[in-house]
């Protein structure tokens, strides 16, 4: 078996000012009742304490390799 490592490089920038976000939904329309929904639900349980961090509606921007980078993740928790 052979392995090779790839190099990425990822920087962490500020976006263009002239930079658009497009504000329309991609693909799944129903994804902030969904998120709603599961932070409630955890939040009711006392699952989710109060220090945590539910996020919803947000991208996470990187440039890698020299190339801007865009996610949304339609939900996160951080503990």
């Amino acid at each position: 078996m052979v392995v090779s490592a790839s190099t990425t490089k990822i920087t962490w920038e500020l976006l263009p000012e002239d930079f658009v976000l497009d504000d329309e939904p991609v693909d799944n329309v129903n994804q902030p009742s969904l998120a709603a929904a599961l932070t409630e639900s955890l939040e009711l349980a006392g699952k989710l304490p109060e220090t945590a961090l539910a996020t919803t509606n947000y991208g996470i921007c990187a440039t890698v390799n020299g190339k801007f980078v865009i996610k949304a993740p339609d939900w996160a928790y951080v503990p």
